[in-house]
């Protein structure tokens, strides 16, 4: 996603993975300077930096999925190859790649023990970090999961990535940018989910504690992208001679407007871990 944002709206006026950027961190960054911004940011941080003119998109993942690719890439930096990006890592995030490494994810009794050393060390790495992102809260909550999902209605275009292809075309549309692609291009995949296996029944009751409310959130995600892309369908129905009856990709990538994203139009996309 961060790749189609920034060619459509250029290397130059776009950048990404701002977490990292050290104007930001200093709350240096003279945001105006570019039209799209990307990053692992909470919802009150980019409400606190960004004026009203900005438009805010995320995707969100379904939980469980999400959550054994996050706790695979962090089992990854124990890899003999990770040894100096580990030796960077914080004591914290090092003592939980050490109980990551020390145990067989691929078996849900210890997947229970993970669970319960990360809740009792309050290393909240993992938890419902969906929920938190929109909400604020480091360790969420039922609370948190109520202001998550206020924020949520406030997200200018919420799309989920299992349907990444429509919500990317949903937003070509909403912009008034030409669709050029057959299909998003997947961006910082794993091979190995060391013996996580998100089919396992027993793994996702091991895991539950830390998606219970990430799953909630997600499903409320899933029915606002679904009704907000059956709207913009039925608008292209209304103002086109041609009817489709089904979503189909290509149509909708050729009945997007043929036009520019217009200079006034500024994005701050929250992007999911």
């Amino acid at each position: 996603m961060n790749s189609l944002l920034t060619e459509w709206y250029g290397k130059e006026k776009s950048l990404t993975h701002i977490e990292s950027n050290a104007q930001w961190r200093a709350k240096t960054l003279q945001a105006d300077t570019y039209s799209f911004l990307s990053g692992h940011i909470t919802w009150q941080a980019q409400q606190r930096r960004l004026d009203k003119t900005w438009h805010t998109l995320t995707f969100l993942r379904r939980p469980d999925t999400h959550v054994i690719s996050h706790l695979a890439w962090v089992r990854r930096l124990a890899e003999p190859a990770e040894k100096e990006k580990l030796e960077r890592q914080s004591p914290q995030i090092r003592a939980i790649v050490e109980q990551l490494a020390t145990r067989d994810l691929g078996n849900p009794d210890h997947l229970h023990t993970l669970v319960e050393w990360l809740g009792n060390s309050r290393s909240f790495l993992f938890h419902n970090t969906q929920t938190h992102y929109l909400s604020g809260s480091p360790g969420p909550d039922t609370s948190a999961l109520r202001q998550a999902l206020r924020n949520l209605e406030l997200v200018t275009h919420v799309g989920v990535t299992e349907r990444v292809d429509e919500g990317m075309h949903l937003l070509a549309g909403m912009l008034g940018v030409r669709a050029r692609w057959a299909q998003a291009p997947k961006e910082n995949a794993h091979r190995s989910a060391f013996g996580l296996n998100p089919a396992d029944s027993q793994t996702l009751q091991a895991l539950e504690p830390l998606i219970c409310y990430d799953r909630l959130l997600y499903d409320r995600a899933r029915e606002m992208f679904i009704r907000r892309l059956h709207q913009w369908l039925a608008d292209l129905e209304y103002h086109s001679p041609n009817s489709y009856s089904t979503v189909n990709l290509r149509a909708l990538a050729g009945r997007v407007r043929q036009s520019t994203i217009p200079a006034r139009n500024k994005s701050g996309f929250e992007q999911q871990p």
